[in-house]
């Protein structure tokens, strides 16, 4: 799955703009910055490797991502980290 597909589900499933997704405390995608919009057509784990200039061990099965966004109205909404498999 892209980064894009993730933020394409965040909106459709829970009707929200998504404006960051972040992995630990690096910014995986923000609506702001334009070399985090490069990375929107990345696959989930290549854009992690790509943030962190680190690979992902290969032991490792699950990342823990962080979403947030604005609701139609506006309000700011933090949604739980979730799990995404690899």
């Amino acid at each position: 799955m892209t980064v894009e597909a993730l933020k394409k589900h965040f909106e459709d499933t829970y009707k929200i703009e998504v404006s960051m997704i972040t992995y630990g405390s690096g910014t995986v995608f923000t609506s702001y910055d334009p070399k985090s919009k490069k990375r929107l057509s990345m696959k989930i784990p290549e854009a992690i490797e790509s943030l962190t200039k680190k690979e992902i061990p290969k032991l490792r099965k699950f990342l823990a991502l962080g979403v947030a966004g604005n609701n139609s109205e506006g309000i700011d909404c933090l949604l739980p980290d979730i799990r995404y498999e690899i």
